[in-house]
């Protein structure tokens, strides 16, 4: 049996750990069998997928880069050895798996041309290896050619498209996905250094034409310090990183707010210059070219990265400049974040012939340096109370600078954390922030130990309500519902954004309320729509009658939020955002069942709780086990009164379908897509989904069809065996994508070979 065969029981710290386990035992794919290879796989998705969300929408990452990475690269390894596996959800297919997702407060925009990702490499050997394929792409195509490399620095911020037209400033768009992103033009028309012209004395040849340019929006560290104390004095979380600020800040609704943020933005390459009229061939040539880039971007007036010494170099002093620590040491004196070197192919010659795949330019590369480790001390150790009652080890520092931050505080994770890495009090440790992540103690240094260190002893007694512990799969947990440390986690994850997301209801309100026993349980978070407490609280000097009528819009504006967020905001257990949606989807399936399209009423929370705890109905949802079911069901039968105080309070929901998935053909049909199609696989998913269709990862009895192209191999077999519907090529678009005629094609040169497939 695999060892991934009861990954439901695991934490995700727990899952990561196993998986590292596994990679390091297992370097190689040839000792996998069949079973271990699809369950690591699926586990790496679901594993890497999970960190994603924790690191770009939540801002609270538990691992460091360097062990993102570790996860990352061992997934492509197995698409590359087994490309018939390689499903829709995997991070390596979709750009949205690991940036997050389009918010829906920003129109979409397309990009001008794809804003692709980089290839990335760690070791010098992997500097190597890139050199070699350049070498060997460049011999196939021209007989006579002398590559030369620059090296410049990768910025840590977001990566935007800026478009000047007639050299005005006209457009900026986010980078979602290569083809897609959020136009944030009005945000980033408030960032100080970017110009709303630019010059045109020298190029005044350029007539009615456009210019679209790759930047980097980013927050200097010294900036994140300052909004950091700020944000701790309202009581906010503070931001792990300049990164993650930096993409906050730039998607506030609030244009005259993000201009307070102290955003810069820094152009680093050019994606597409177009004009009526013909181009002259020498700007052409050098505006592609990186020696010469500079230049033409700063007689433009644009603000562009000066600190770039190394310009063709050959591979060996490419590698050279990596491996040497003072590089990676010289790039930290800035106030700028850099995470990584990026070697580039030089010559525009040579970039058009190299091409790119569909997720990154073969022309370059980047180079992550190691991470950064610095040896402290455990003063102490603390316990928090998370908002499933589950507590967390801490340890307490010497603080110690790891890149430009103090770091005087470590979690523990867990007590199997603790077990594996052998850590006692008072115990000298290694401790690595890499990428500017939150820390990480690597190991501890038993060599340094004397007679003071001791056995780290669990508590017995929950450090907020003094009720007994509970162990339980190497946690601790209060299950005391009244325990006041445990309800505030409860009530802040229930009014974050991506759950209820109500604004005002800041943590420090939220403590307040609950040390004034304001609120008691959960849903007594309504209780502020009272007049009464709202009298009461007018008459505290930490509430004004602005604050009030604030906090009062913001909990009616929440009573309507889509079903999904309501069921996240329960801290149900496993119920993240992803579950959650699928647990929308399946209510809504069935009441659609027992309903007439017609007939379009709401559903009670006693009617939602009644799904939750039929374990017939949670059994036929693909992706959730026993141990979920389990957990589900109790959670509904303990928490009774939580659903009928919703229903009390009024807290409704949209209708779980639009009307255009009522009148679908395709309104609850189940598909598998498979195979290489010459378009963008993730539309025809999107669009279906649209539609009322659902996707599925694997074939089974209870898929409807399944569209195929290319390279369809085991889907194919089975969905023949199970004598389910294939549709291929011309017959797929015809019977069951006759709305892709919307769609656009991936590669847009192949537009008029493909064009008949949306006829």
């Amino acid at each position: 049996m695999s060892i991934f065969s009861h990954k439901i029981f695991m934490s995700l710290s727990t899952t990561t750990t196993t998986l590292q386990e596994f990679i390091k035992s297992h370097p190689t794919l040839s000792t996998l069998t069949q079973q271990d290879l699809e369950t690591i796989y699926q586990d790496l998705i679901d594993c890497i997928l999970w960190h994603n969300e924790l690191y770009y929408q939540d801002a609270q990452p538990i691992i460091s880069d360097s062990e993102w990475d570790e996860l990352f690269v061992y997934l492509k390894k197995i698409e590359a050895n087994y490309p018939t596996i390689i499903s829709t959800l995997s991070p390596t297919q979709n750009l949205d798996m690991q940036s997050g997702t389009v918010s829906e407060w920003f129109e979409k925009a397309e990009h001008v041309i794809p804003l692709l990702s980089l290839d990335n490499s760690y070791n010098t050997q992997d500097i190597q290896d890139f050199d070699e394929r350049i070498h060997k792409e460049l011999a196939k195509q021209i007989d006579n050619y002398d590559v030369t490399y620059s090296l410049e620095p990768k910025f840590d911020g977001i990566s935007v498209e800026l478009i000047y037209k007639n050299w005005v400033f006209v457009q900026a768009i986010t980078r979602w996905d290569w083809y897609m992103g959020e136009d944030i033009t009005a945000n980033v028309r408030t960032i100080a250094n970017i110009p709303d012209r630019i010059a045109s004395d020298q190029y005044t040849f350029l007539l009615d034409w456009r210019l679209s340019l790759r930047w980097e929006i980013l927050m200097p560290q010294s900036q994140l310090i300052s909004l950091n104390k700020q944000r701790e004095k309202e009581g906010l979380q503070a931001f792990a990183n300049t990164r993650n600020a930096a993409a906050w800040s730039v998607k506030l609704l609030d244009s005259a707010l993000v201009k307070t943020r102290w955003l810069v933005c820094y152009v680093y390459d050019v994606l597409d210059v177009q004009s009526k009229f013909s181009i002259d061939e020498e700007f052409e040539k050098n505006i592609s070219s990186y020696d010469t880039l500079q230049k033409i971007l700063s007689d433009l007036g644009l603000p562009f990265l000066p600190d770039r010494p190394h310009q063709k170099i050959n591979i060996n002093d490419v590698i050279a400049i990596c491996a040497d620590p003072t590089s990676k040491q010289l790039l930290d004196t800035h106030d700028i974040d850099f995470d990584w070197l990026v070697i580039k192919v030089n010559g525009k010659k040579y970039r058009d012939l190299l091409g790119t795949t569909n997720h990154h330019p073969r022309r370059a590369i980047a180079y992550k340096f190691p991470a950064e480790q610095k040896a402290t001390q455990i003063v102490d150790i603390q316990y928090q109370v998370g908002r499933t009652g589950i507590i967390t080890p801490v340890a307490l520092l010497e603080p110690v600078q790891l890149s430009w931050v103090i770091v005087s505080r470590v979690s523990l994770h867990n007590l199997d954390f603790i077990k594996q890495k052998w850590i006692l009090n008072n115990d000298r440790v290694f401790v690595q922030r890499s990428g500017e992540v939150i820390p990480y103690i690597v190991a501890t240094i038993p060599a340094r130990r004397d007679n003071t260190q001791t056995q780290i002893i669990p508590p017995h007694q929950c450090p907020s309500c003094e009720q007994p512990l509970v162990s339980k799969d190497n946690f601790l947990y209060c299950y005391n519902s009244t325990c006041k440390a445990k309800l505030g986690e409860q009530c802040k994850h229930f009014v974050s954004k991506n759950c209820m997301d109500i604004d005002w209801l800041w943590e420090s309100i939220i403590d307040i309320l609950i040390e004034q026993n304001i609120i008691t349980k959960l849903t007594d978070i309504y209780r502020m729509l009272l007049p009464d407490v709202q009298f009461s609280l007018s008459r505290t000097p930490w509430f004004g009658d602005k604050k009030i009528r604030n906090i009062v819009s913001g909990l009616e504006s929440s009573k309507h939020a889509e079903l999904r967020r309501i069921l996240n905001a329960l801290g149900m257990p496993w119920v993240g955002k992803k579950i959650a949606k699928v647990l929308q989807q399946h209510i809504a399936e069935q009441t659609h069942q027992d309903t007439s399209q017609e007939q379009k009423t709401l559903l009670t929370y006693k009617q939602i709780r009644a799904y939750l705890s039929d374990k017939d109905f949670l059994e036929d949802i693909y992706g959730i086990g026993t141990k979920i079911i389990t957990d589900l069901v109790e959670f509904c039968e303990t928490n009774k009164e939580v659903f009928e105080e919703l229903d009390a309070w009024w807290v409704e929901r949209y209708n779980l379908w639009t009307h255009k998935v009522i009148g679908s053909s395709l309104a609850w049909k189940t598909f598998v897509i498979t195979g290489t199609f010459p378009y963008k696989r993730e539309h025809i998913v999107a669009i279906l989904e649209q539609e009322g269709a659902k996707e599925q990862n694997t074939v089974s009895k209870k898929t409807d069809f399944v569209l195929i192209w290319e390279n369809a191999w085991s889907k194919k077999d089975k969905a023949e065996k199970l004598k389910i519907p294939l549709y291929v090529g011309r017959d797929a678009i015809v019977q069951y994508l006759a709305i892709l005629q919307t769609i656009e094609t991936a590669n847009k040169e192949s537009l008029t070979e493909t064009q008949w497939l949306f006829s």
